[in-house]
This record gives C-alpha cells, structure tokens and sequence, in this order.
C-alpha cells in the first residue's frame, strides 16, 4: 500500500527503488552528467523534505520510509549524523532564533523538535492528523503545520515547543470537497503565510497576526484542476510561486493584492517542490515525474535551465553559505547537489 504522505503523487516512485549503476559511483558520489551537480547518498530511505542550518550550515534531509534525519555537511556535501524521528517524517523547517528544528511526522501526528547544536530529539509535540507542511515565521517565532486530514494548521510557539492556536482552513469548493492542505510557505515581506491544497486546487491566505484564514484562492485555467504541492516566497519581486502538480507548470500569486498574477510557466512532468535563489534570484522547481530540475528567471517568467536529478525528486532547499542546491531524491535515496 502507498503511504498517505503521498497523496497527491500519480506514480508510486517514491517507494521502488531504483538500481544506479555502479561505474556511476566515485569515492561515494555519483556523478552527474553535468559538471555542475553531484548527487550524495543519504544512508535512509525516501528523502523527502529538506532545510538549511544557518547556525552549522548543514543540510537536514526527512527520510520517509525510514523514519530518520540525516545531516548533510554543507562544507563536505557528506552525511554526518542520522536522528531518529517520528513515523513518516516529512517536512522540515529551522527556526534560527533557538537553533532548533521541527519535523512534521506524518505517520505519528506530531513535531519532533531537534537541538541543532547536539542533534538530539528534545520533544515530540503533538497536532492535529497527519501533518506534512510545515513552515516557520520570524515576526512572532512561531511554527505553523499543516494537517492534511483535517483541514487546519497548528501554531507552535518555538519558545515553549507547545501548540497554541489552530487554524481551521475555508474550502472553495462545498462538500465531500475538502481542502486536504499539503505545503506551507511565509511571506517574508508581509508576514502571511500561504498554504496549498491537494483535494481542493486552492491557496489560503494566512493571516499571522490574527492566526485566521483570510481569503481562499481557487487555482485558475490551465492549472484550474491541480493539486499545489509547493510553494515559495520570491522576495526580489515579491510573488508567490506554486508548483500545480498535475498541471505541469508553475503559477504564482501577488501577496499585496492575494490574487493570481502573470503567465504560467510550463516546467517539467509532476512539478513538487519549490525553492527560491536569493542570490542570482532565480526559482527552482523539482519534476518528481522527469528526475529533473527547472530553474525559472522570474523576470522573463520562463525556464532558463533543465537539470538532471536522481529519481522522484521532492524537497528542495537553498544553502546560502556554499550558493548550492539540495534536492532530496525519494525514489533513489540519495540528495542531489546543484551548483549554480
């Protein structure tokens, strides 16, 4: 049986391992066939979700069907350390102010909260049903997490590791619809934070400051019928962008105005995740379904570049120490590593 955590995925990817050739394999990398991207084992199985540690500049990778983290060294691009997490982990986010991490574990329905400096579990914080998303905000040092089963976010006061709030998410569609919320992300220039659905195609706009849903945006044609499997804050220009799934493309919403904005950018097959350069500010899109990466100039709204992957990529992550980018490869167990 496929996990839940995998819910919106038209292919069961994610769980068939995949055999690499050994004369691909080099002093434990493979390598690519572009000279600008490697691609790392991770010793678990299905990474999924990946972040960066500003405090360490190490790379944390959730492995699914393993129920571990692994700890990639962002200076050696080799994994140091494996943490024991809850069942099914999924999403990862770091909050810098404690040097803490919060692991949304699907399979267990709750947050394992990770000492950055010893990389030992220091709690485990229960929320609502099957959480995946999970994103954090600056402006008040709260996590909000994303219950997929049913329809909420709960916040989570970093100071103290403890829910304090839940959000209960409106559907754009009646029902049996649901909204099935599956990722997460924080505007950095106004504090909201935008959630996608997978059962209904919408985003929700969060408000942080009220801890309330404020407006629902259903997805629009040609991404009318997609499942949103990630999103991202571009701040140079100041959008939000959203990998519609099934659609094959990338659209993106105007923050000050909540409403879709610009042409859609078709990318590769199943785009999932999504993480944004601040550096050369371009966007870069995982195609589960094409072992591919897009990178997207968000000033011509076009793709500038296709990268080779390991199998099934999901998470996406930058490192703003070495300028690379992390992707974690579920269906062949492995992190790619891309330099820009």
């Amino acid at each position: 049986m496929v996990p839940r955590i995998y819910p919106l995925l038209s292919i069961t990817a994610l769980i068939i391992i995949v055999l690499l050739s050994f004369d691909q394999i080099e002093d434990g990398f493979f390598k690519s066939a572009l000279a600008h991207s490697i691609t790392v084992p991770v010793r678990g199985a299905s990474p999924y979700g990946i972040t960066y540690n500003s405090a360490n500049n190490n790379m944390y990778v959730t492995n699914a069907m393993s129920s571990t983290v692994s700890v990639i060294s962002g200076s050696t691009d080799s994994v140091i350390a494996s943490i024991l997490v809850g069942n099914t982990p999924a999403v990862i986010a770091y909050a810098p102010p404690n040097n803490k991490l919060y692991v949304s574990n699907a399979g267990s329905d709750d947050v394992y909260v990770i000492n950055g400096a010893t990389n030992k579990v220091t709690k485990n914080i229960p929320v609502g049903n099957f959480p995946i998303g999970i994103a954090y905000n600056p402006s008040n040092n709260d996590a909000y997490v994303v219950n997929n089963a049913n329809d909420t976010v709960s916040v989570i006061d970093t100071s103290i590791d403890s829910v304090i709030g839940t959000i209960p998410l409106n559907s754009v569609l009646p029902p049996p619809r649901v909204v099935a919320p599956y990722s997460i992300t924080y505007d950095k220039v106004n504090g909201g934070m935008y959630v996608g659905g997978t059962d209904n195609p919408q985003v929700s706009a969060v408000n942080t400051a009220s801890n309330a849903d404020v407006k629902d945006l259903p997805l629009v044609a040609p991404a009318a019928d997609s499942q949103v499997a990630g999103l991202v804050h571009d701040t140079n220009n100041n959008r939000i962008y959203i990998t519609a799934h099934s659609a094959n493309m990338v659209v993106r919403i105007n923050p000050e105005t909540n409403e879709f904005d610009g042409t859609p950018i078709p990318v590769g097959v199943n785009p999932f995740g999504i993480a944004y350069n601040p550096k050369n500010n371009n966007i870069y899109v995982t195609n589960f379904g094409s072992n591919t990466v897009s990178i997207i100039n968000p000033t011509t709204n076009s793709v500038i570049d296709t990268i080779p992957t390991g199998t099934a990529p999901a998470g996406i992550a930058y490192n703003p120490s070495n300028n690379h980018i992390y992707v974690a490869n579920a269906g062949s167990n492995t992190v790619s590593i891309i330099h820009p």
